[in-house]
């Protein structure tokens, strides 16, 4: 989920995560009133990365960076 304008988060995808354009299992979305941010959660600092289950549940996430390695475990969890 970004603020940013669609064209420059699908430019970043197709710049530095081109493996995971157009897989069914990775979705990019606009938050462009903020309203996620807003009403959800107001991360401390960004990058914020939220993981959910199948089911739409919360399962973890995080803000600020984190190593490869505990974002690899996260999302194979």
């Amino acid at each position: 989920m970004s603020m940013n304008d669609p064209a420059l988060m699908a430019n970043f995808l197709e710049t530095f995560a081109k493996e995971l354009v157009g897989k069914p299992n990775v979705e990019v979305l606009y938050d462009r009133n903020q309203e996620f941010i807003q009403k959800i959660h107001i991360p401390k600092q960004f990058p914020a990365n939220y993981i959910y289950t199948a089911e739409g549940k919360l399962q973890t996430y995080w803000d600020g960076s984190r190593s490869i390695d505990k974002i690899i475990a996260d999302y194979t969890k």
